[in-house]
């Protein structure tokens, strides 16, 4: 076992990208998949991975494939490129998909705005105005005036009251990571959980928000 291309077949993963960012990437995706709103965008562990597989990809190309070993050795390699990139295409689009469907409710909230990465929220931007543009001059434009707004039902409508919003009352697969104790998942009633590592939990979202951004819980 001591040539150095077997040992990296006992662990390719480990060796090619660093199991860590492997699964954290996979739990991002799970987690970015489950949640109804856009989460914070991973930008430090996605520049990790990116550089992983840029690297890599150099490495399986000057890798030599002449013999038995090399050419299975690489083999392995594109195996795991292959499996990076395609959660690295499966989170972003994710993200895309759920961008799309809440542009309006995101370009009109700051917060949203926050969780995006300069890229998305120039799409967020350029997609809003495209499909505007599309809906004024297919729908919008034949309707009364006072009901041409992209955003409000009626020119008397209180605020933007025809944003799709993410629903955060919707129910979410929760697995418990770290013990949390009780919590109260109605502030104005009584409903009060208790929180136990590795615990499976069927939850109203709104609820665990925060959890999830604390790493104290994880949606599966």
């Amino acid at each position: 076992m001591d040539d150095p291309l077997i040992s990296q077949l006992l662990s390719p993963a480990e060796h090619v990208y660093g199991e860590s960012d492997l699964v954290l990437m996979k739990k991002a995706y799970i987690n970015e998949k489950a949640a109804p709103e856009l989460l914070e965008y991973q930008s430090d562990l996605l520049a990790r991975l990116q550089d992983q597989v840029h690297n890599q990809e150099d490495t399986v190309a000057n890798t030599d494939s002449s013999d038995a070993e090399g050419s299975l050795v690489r083999a392995i390699w594109r195996l795991e490129l292959a499996r990076a990139k395609h959660l690295l295409r499966a989170y972003l689009r994710t993200r895309l998909h759920k961008l799309e469907r809440h542009v309006t409710a995101v370009l009109d909230d700051p917060g949203m705005q926050a969780h995006l990465s300069p890229l998305e929220l120039q799409y967020a931007k350029d997609y809003f105005i495209k499909t505007g543009l599309h809906l004024k001059d297919a729908v919008t434009a034949h309707l009364p005036e006072e009901f041409n707004s992209l955003v409000r039902q009626s020119n008397v409508s209180e605020g933007h009251d025809m944003l799709s919003a993410p629903d955060l009352d919707a129910h979410v697969f929760v697995r418990v990571l770290e013990d949390r104790g009780a919590i109260n998942l109605d502030p104005e009633g009584d409903d009060v959980v208790e929180l136990n590592k590795d615990d499976l939990y069927v939850i109203r979202y709104q609820p665990i928000r925060e959890l999830l951004k604390d790493k104290w819980v994880e949606l599966v």
